[in-house]
């Protein structure tokens, strides 16, 4: 660029060329908007730290006159610069950090996704742009885990403000589903601690990187190096900012970072948590989508929540006008279209709102609207008269093809602009008079429309990176379609490992990390966005069925389209034998369960009862007769040389004698009662026990929490190996004071917390029934007291009898442990349901490192004699006997569901170890105790009708 001519002035200033449209820059006033050079940016920047300095110093946006600008408005100062100036100012090497927080606080960029907040004192006025970001707060959920390993817990809290939780966490991962406001997040909070640094000198040093950029580096502190050389040249030591715990470091996009396969991408996550542990003085911010945050950091989690009702509505009004908002309102709300699950997204309500801004009209699913997006954005850039740009077809193609390259090369989501250039040279032509070469004329298109940015590279180089990369999944989806269309084989895009001869090793996990998914192919939400854009959706579902029944099923759930009863049914089914087949990976037969969960788990019956839903497990029959319950004194004995004191309670090993019944394959889900919470359960009183009755109207009729203390103080007296077996567990000593201080310490101290715990539970429903980690229907319900697993028996009787399933001489209940541990054991003497040995690859207890439920029957391949899934592991199962000695008499009183008293649970759970789950093991709790991993499985007491 060449110099202009420059005159000077009084007080200092400078003029060049035309005040009126070039570059001033004087003590008090800067405008910078053509003509300038790089020594005029710099001068212009030191001028902006000083006016940013200054408390009350305003930012706003405005077009005018063909030109859109930025200004700052102090008391005696301003600035106005042209946008284009205003980027080149945040791309600069900065000479020093107050230059550095500068360009931050005026960068476009960071101004276009942190305008849902306030960032600075004064205010931010936005252009009305449909292109722009959702100008809306979302809220989020701060899962708080206590405990490590197995024995985490995590608790929900929702908060109004991601600067609550910067406040109070150093070191957390932002989660969300794709075009949440993940980024939005975290640029929110680089551009306030840059605001917060220059004008006080005070907090952390921000710099924010994505990963999309992590390639080809040794480790994290390669790359933060690299990065802030990038921005800060040499003026400042990213070692000593980290010795001296001054750097926040906020890292977006755990989900771009290029990998060449699962292995090496759990590698480089182990290596970011090796750093965040290395520096843990400083504070590091990641960010992630849900579904792909599979290898965890080991941090605290923060989700943002979908947006509700009122958080749309006050959008709408605020972009549309309060009679359009109402219509557009009223069109998604009624709609059978599902609009409003879209609405529910940030992204896509910036979406639904520019073309119905335009159009009048809305897509009817996400495919769709990124179509009807893209052309809306083409359509208002074609309408500034480019003669010589090519048609619209041209650059959809180019686009798709574009996007297509770039998740088939792995190389994350950004390329150079010659890299880019490479990938569209032979892919389009352009026309011949433009005078561009053809990648020349796709990329300037794709800026000028928003569908493309730009950036400076690490080497001086230009950048190019989708502007979302929803957006770059969607025209890559297009391009899908098309390969799909003529005749080409998508298996390398659409197959993952799913076999256990083929599922790549896990690798060592620690203690705190579950065992992951299945690896990702990538190309999971292209393909599904691809089905919303088939037009013969089963068909093309259909071809992905054959490879990956799991992403056929997701398409049919997320795709938003239409599709037939005969293609539900046979993924159903696909996913059932997914499930129940041993050669399938346990990593896949979980992720199989989940998605059947969702599209519709043909296991269990539905039934209509009065108009009313009702949902019934399979259940399997159990000859009657005479069984031995217990253990022997060789096991006992076994067991105490081991240090576990519990074997005594389960002597003597002696006979019983059983009438038939039928007991549930699985243990109750969540699908199953939630017909019951549906159904207002909770008040047909009837239902509930007398006791139950109590505990409804707040009371702990069984004890509470000091019933419960006295429990765990038991336990360890038994098994005073616990902390033992612990101490040898990597990172468990939190886990260890944590008990330590339960039942070691000040008792009252004990009572308190707990107290505490039971307080906050709602006698309405279970506990942690809203919490999505446990809420998938065909996961085992947790949270359940004694009672209300009593009172759920109670009322599927009713439900069973009025359709005619149960006659009056039978009823649904708890089984008693009798009669628990002979469906899972059988006539003989095993020690668990499938043999004498416990092995972590047959049951999800913490062995296996689930760390969570999982989907009833994944398990199948290790079923009790009689059929029983789960007898060992996932939830503990309340039975309906009170906890009394052996030998087991079903007529000393222990079988009174009024009488008072723990009451037995059997078969362990995904927190504890399998040695608990062991078919003659007695575990107990209070009756009114609840916890994550507490559940239960129904019985009939004679044949059904």
């Amino acid at each position: 660029m060449s110099e202009p001519e420059s005159v000077s002035t009084e007080g200092g200033a400078v003029v060049h060329g035309d005040v009126g449209s070039g570059t001033f820059i004087g003590r008090d006033q800067i405008i910078v908007l053509s003509g300038y050079s790089q020594a005029q940016l710099e001068q212009a920047l030191e001028g902006m730290v000083h006016m940013l300095q200054q408390p009350g110093t305003s930012i706003r946006f405005a077009d005018g006159e063909g030109r859109r600008t930025m200004s700052l408005a102090g008391e005696d100062t301003g600035a106005t610069v042209s946008l284009e100036a205003a980027m080149a100012l945040s791309s600069m090497v900065a000479r020093n950090q107050s230059s550095y927080l500068a360009s931050m606080i005026v960068s476009p960029v960071l101004r276009r996704w942190g305008t849902q907040f306030v960032p600075l004192s004064g205010t931010l006025t936005v252009v009305q742009d449909p292109s722009g970001i959702l100008e809306v707060h979302p809220e989020f959920s701060i899962l708080h885990a206590r405990g490590e390993g197995a024995e985490r817990r995590v608790f929900r809290e929702r908060v109004p403000d991601i600067s609550t939780v910067a406040r109070r966490y150093d070191t957390f991962v932002v989660l969300g589903e794709p075009g949440a406001g993940k980024t939005t997040v975290l640029c929110k909070l680089a551009l306030e601690a840059a605001e917060t640094r220059l004008r006080t000198g005070a907090g952390r040093l921000p710099l924010l990187v994505t990963l999309a950029d992590y390639r080809d580096y040794t480790d994290p502190y390669a790359f933060v190096a690299d990065q802030a050389r990038q921005r800060l040249g040499d003026s400042v030591s990213v070692r000593d900012l980290l010795a001296r715990g001054e750097l926040l470091l906020l890292v977006d996009s755990l989900n771009e970072m290029p990998r060449a396969g699962d292995q090496e991408f759990r590698g480089k996550i182990r290596s970011w948590r090796d750093f965040v542990n290395r520096w843990p003085e400083n504070q590091f911010i990641f960010s992630c989508r849900q579904r792909d945050y599979s290898e965890p950091l080991g941090v605290q989690q923060v989700e943002i929540d979908p947006l509700d009702d009122a958080r749309i509505r006050l959008f709408l009004e605020q972009y549309l006008g309060d009679e359009s908002a109402e219509s557009f309102w009223m069109r998604i709300a009624a709609g059978r279209d599902n609009l409003v699950s879209l609405a529910r997204n940030p992204y896509l309500l910036t979406m639904l709102t520019a073309i119905y801004l335009f159009e009048g009209d809305l897509p009817t699913n996400r495919a769709l609207l990124f179509t009807n997006f893209i052309e809306v954005l083409f359509r208002r850039e074609s309408s500034k008269g480019h003669t010589d740009w090519p048609p619209q077809t041209v650059l959809f193609t180019a686009l798709a093809q574009l996007a297509w390259s770039m998740l088939a090369s792995g190389e994350g989501t950004k390329l150079s602009y010659s890299a880019m250039a490479r990938l569209l040279r032979h892919q389009v032509d352009a026309p011949l008079d433009s005078g561009y070469t053809p990648s020349d004329v796709i990329i300037q298109l794709g800026l000028a429309t928003s569908l493309l940015e730009s950036h400076a590279g690490a080497e001086g180089e230009e950048e190019i990176f989708f502007y979302h990369h929803l957006l770059q999944e969607a025209m890559a989806a297009r391009e899908m379609l098309r390969r799909w269309r003529s005749g080409e084989d998508l298996t390398p895009q659409v197959a993952v490992p799913r076999l256990v001869v083929e599922m790549p090793d896990a690798g060592p996990l620690g203690p705190n990390e579950p065992l992951p998914p299945p690896p990702s192919s990538g190309w999971e939400e292209t393909t599904v966005l691809a089905a919303g854009l088939a037009e013969d959706p089963s068909a093309f579902i259909e071809s992905v069925r054959g490879v990956n029944p799991i992403l056929a099923a997701r398409c049919v759930l997320e795709a938003g389209i239409a599709t037939t009863e005969s293609l539900r049914s046979l993924l159903v089914a696909d996913l059932q034998r997914e499930m129940s087949d041993p050669a399938v990976h346990l990593r896949a037969r979980i992720a199989a369960g989940n998605v059947l969960g969702d599209l519709g788990d043909g296991r269990f019956e539905q039934l209509t009862v009065d108009d009313r839903p009702v949902c019934l497990g399979p259940l399997v029959e159990v000859p009657g007769g005479k069984t031995r319950i217990g253990s022997t004194g060789r096991v006992t004995r076994q067991l105490s040389r081991e240090g576990h004191g519990f074997g005594k309670e389960e002597q003597p090993r002696h006979p019983v004698r059983l009438a038939p019944y039928r007991v549930g394959v699985h243990p109750v889900t969540n699908g199953e009662y939630r017909r019951f919470v549906e159904d207002d359960g909770y008040r047909k009183f009837g239902c509930w026990t007398e006791a139950g009755r109590a505990w409804l109207r707040g009371e702990n009729p069984g004890g509470g929490p000091e019933a419960e203390f006295l429990n765990l103080r038991r336990h360890l007296s038994v098994d005073p190996s616990t902390l033992a077996r612990w101490q040898q567990t990597p990172g468990a000593s939190k886990e260890i004071s944590g008990w330590r201080a339960l039942v070691s310490e000040s008792d009252q101290r004990a009572i308190v917390e707990l107290e505490e715990y039971y307080a906050r539970r709602s006698r309405t429903q279970p506990a942690f029934w809203e919490d999505e980690r446990y809420g998938r229907s065909n996961h085992p319900v947790v949270g359940v007291t004694w009672y209300e697993a009593m009172a759920y028996c109670a009322w599927l009787t009713v439900q069973l009898k009025l359709a005619g399933h149960l006659d009056q001489t039978h009823a649904v209940r708890l089984a008693t442990e009798a009669e628990w541990e002979h469906a899972a054991k059988g006539f003989g003497s095993p020690a668990y349901p499938w043999g004498r040995n416990g092995d972590s690859r047959f049951a999800n207890t913490r062995e296996g490192q689930i760390l969570g439920p999982t989907p009833v029957g994944a398990y199948a391949v290790t079923r009790s004699p009689f059929g029983c899934a789960d007898m060992t592991g996932n939830v503990w199962e309340w039975t309906r006997s009170l906890h009394r000695s052996y030998p087991y008499d079903p007529t000393d009183g222990r079988e009174d569901e009024n009488d008072h008293g723990y009451r037995v649970v059997r078969g362990s759970s995904w927190i504890d170890p399998q040695l608990y789950g062991r078919c003659a093991y007695r575990g107990r709790h209070p009756p009114d105790f609840f916890d994550y991993d507490q559940g239960f499985r129904v019985v009939v007491s004679g044949r059904p009708e």
